[in-house]
């Protein structure tokens, strides 16, 4: 996926994880699991995030593998692990 945008680091960001920062640019959200403890807290915010509609089928299909219900990327920014679900 080619860079869109830039990014900002949010609550304890990535750390020295360079790869989280390029999602961000990316279009992608990342979140993080705090080991033991949870949720998964949003580390990185896309200036542009990416849209469905421009990824790949081979993209969109390894999307689908995962189910969080109730879910929108730009108001969460924390969830429990249990929310997440494969989808099969």
């Amino acid at each position: 996926m080619p860079e869109i945008g830039g990014h900002r680091v949010e609550g304890r960001g990535p750390g020295a994880c360079e790869d989280y920062r390029l999602f961000g640019n990316r279009g992608l959200y990342v979140y993080d699991w705090k080991h033991w403890s949870g949720p998964y807290e949003r580390i990185i915010v896309p200036t542009v995030p990416v849209r469905a509609d421009t990824l790949s089928s081979e993209t969109l299909a390894l999307l689908r593998a995962v189910n969080i219900s109730q879910f929108t990327f730009a108001s969460c920014r924390s969830f429990p692990g249990a929310d997440v679900e494969r989808a099969d």
